[in-house]
């Protein structure tokens, strides 16, 4: 009898490590998101759970989702910059107004 306990025991207890298993295998695309500071976060974090209940059929696509991300393009346009367009060669270093900081006013401060 103390058999038949044991058994069911150790059975309930492979379920329930089972389930574990499967909901954190299904939540590494959201962990990798996170990681990464995806802007789809939340998004992702959902389909995640659509995929458990859909049979793993969204979870690849949810996991490249989560690992391919568009590459942030910044255009910094610096005040007083003689070559805005990004063309030409500016490697002498003098640019207009670099002796005073950028500042175009002649060297008199902001008040003047």
């Amino acid at each position: 009898m103390f058999l038949s306990y044991l058994a069911l025991a150790i059975l309930i207890i492979m379920i329930i490590v089972i389930v574990y298993a499967f909901i954190w295998i299904h939540d590494i695309p959201y962990m990798l998101a996170k990681k990464r500071n995806h802007p789809n976060l939340h998004a992702i974090h959902i389909a995640c759970w659509l995929s458990l209940f859909t049979l793993h059929a969204l979870w690849p696509f949810v996991f490249l989702w989560a690992i391919i991300q568009k590459p942030k393009l910044e255009v910094v346009i610096v005040e007083g910059d003689v070559n805005a367009s990004g063309g030409g060669n500016n490697s002498g270093g003098n640019r207009a107004g670099s002796s005073r900081g950028g500042n175009r006013s002649g060297g008199r401060g902001k008040g003047s």
